[in-house]
């Protein structure tokens, strides 16, 4: 995990995609369009915190939702309720999947919403819909021009929302690290696109 230090180095390629609105402080990193995992169990103060796109070479190589700007010291891997890191392999983690070449950070309360509005958009559109892609993600990063990334309101006057972010070479499954400082206080919540190789920095 030592190129996640990355995060450390105020130099490094970076873009911010803006914050992230996380009522109850319980976070979901998930494919937006597919099922929405649960909630990590480490939860956050309520809040609105920056999301944060670190690159390599032009590609997505670290999704970082930041709390804090200290030295991130330690990284240990996020998990939820119902995951043990002791059952793992070595070579093991747990994560998301992504069919859509697409990733996120959202409040759970978001994912309800978000749910929600799929399911209005496929009742509305009845046998026109195709996908929530189609009918609304892809028109939205259209008017952007920027197909890499997306701040979606699921309903334009509610202040939930999703940070939406392509996921480095595109689909694939990835695991989540929560980072800390030296006296262990949470310093942000990464996603691993896998772009980066452990030697790097």
């Amino acid at each position: 995990m030592q190129h996640l230090t990355c995060i450390n180095n105020p130099e490094a390629a970076k873009k911010q995609l803006g914050q992230v609105h996380l009522p109850t402080g319980n976070i979901i990193a998930c494919d937006p369009l597919g099922n929405p995992t649960q909630a990590f169990s480490q939860t956050v103060p309520a809040g609105d915190y920056e999301v944060q796109i670190y690159t390599q070479e032009g590609e997505h190589a670290i999704a970082c939702l930041r709390f804090s700007e200290a030295e991130a010291t330690r990284f240990e891997l996020a998990t939820r309720p119902n995951e043990d890191v002791s059952t793992l392999a070595p070579d093991q983690f747990f994560g998301y999947g992504t069919d859509t070449g697409l990733g996120c950070f959202m409040d759970e309360t978001t994912a309800s919403l978000l749910k929600t509005h799929i399911e209005e958009v496929q009742t509305e559109q009845g046998e026109a819909f195709i996908s929530y892609y189609d009918s609304v993600i892809d028109p939205l990063m259209a008017e952007t021009r920027d197909y890499s990334q997306l701040n979606f309101r699921p309903h334009s006057h509610n202040p939930l929302n999703v940070l939406i972010f392509a996921t480095g070479y595109g689909d694939g499954f990835y695991p989540c690290y929560w980072a800390w400082d030296k006296d262990g206080n949470l310093v942000a919540l990464l996603t691993d696109f896998l772009i980066i190789s452990s030697t790097e920095q």
